[in-house]
């Protein structure tokens, strides 16, 4: 697996953002990405804050969140159409 985060400001705030994690299929639905999202947690400064978006769709996505302890700070909504 790959974990992958930037430092940034992002909607105002200044923190570390989770750019991307991706885990190979044969490794999927065994509890590893939570391991790699506090072993990533671990490498930082105890008062880093954490940032990232998760598609609403992304259901793995949200356990493995709540399973590490993230929490739901903001939302966004993305309207389609046409300009």
């Amino acid at each position: 697996g790959v974990i992958a985060g930037a430092s940034e400001v992002e909607s105002g705030l200044a923190g570390v953002v989770v750019v991307e994690e991706l885990l190979d299929a044969p490794w999927r639905g065994r509890g590893l990405a939570a391991a790699v999202q506090r072993a990533f947690v671990e490498q930082l400064p105890p008062d880093a804050l954490i940032i990232g978006t998760i598609d609403a769709a992304n259901t793995p996505s949200w356990r493995t969140a709540r399973r590490v302890g993230r929490v739901i700070a903001g939302r966004w909504w993305f309207l389609g159409g046409r300009p």
